[in-house]
């Protein structure tokens, strides 16, 4: 029996790519100002922005667990739309960063309303797999290297009075975009 293919590139995956792509540009536009906010206006220093970056990093690896749960036992269309709702609300005092939360929102209309169900588990898989602890491990260590980047960059670009640190953001994003195909692909190669 031939398995049935399905279109990567359908209604459906572009209004979720447009999604993901506007929450996440709305993250990246509060990040890239925190650590000017945190000096200039909270009157931190340096090590308190790397504290303040770590903390966020923590708070992301801790909720990971609940949010596979959530998924997984509240459906994902119910955690998109509350997600991005949080979201949106959470920027609402930040204009720009509002305009992109809420395309993010309005995209999940564009979705559709079918959800695959969850995968019924008959035996727990526990919470690690040890097949993956090389990989997690490549990408920990990345992980810590961009983030220490993601950090202070705008305050390096501050101290060395460049004219806009947002081209650091924007090059970077650029990279991302491009690459990810290419990477996709030799992912799901790689055993």
């Amino acid at each position: 029996m031939e398995e049935m293919k399905e279109k990567l590139w359908s209604r459906p995956f572009l209004f979720s790519w447009f999604a993901n792509f506007y929450a996440f540009t709305t993250m990246y536009y509060l990040l890239s100002g925190l650590p000017l906010y945190a000096t200039q206006v909270l009157g931190g220093d340096k090590g308190d922005v790397g504290i303040l970056f770590s903390l966020y990093a923590f708070a992301g690896v801790v909720a990971r667990p609940a949010a596979g749960y959530l998924l997984d036992h509240a459906g994902r269309r119910r955690v998109a739309w509350a997600s991005l709702g949080l979201l949106f609300f959470a920027v609402l005092a930040y204009p720009w960063a509002a305009g992109l939360a809420a395309l993010s929102f309005l995209c999940l209309l564009g979705i559709g309303t079918t959800e695959a169900p969850a995968p019924i588990r008959k035996k727990a898989a526990g919470f690690m797999n040890r097949k993956l602890l090389p990989c997690a491990g490549i990408v920990f260590f990345m992980a810590i290297g961009y983030s220490a980047v993601l950090s202070f960059v705008v305050l390096f670009a501050q101290e060395i009075q460049a004219a806009n640190a947002g081209l650091f953001f924007l090059v970077n994003a650029a990279g991302v975009i491009l690459s990810r195909p290419c990477a996709g692909k030799v992912m799901d190669r790689s055993d």
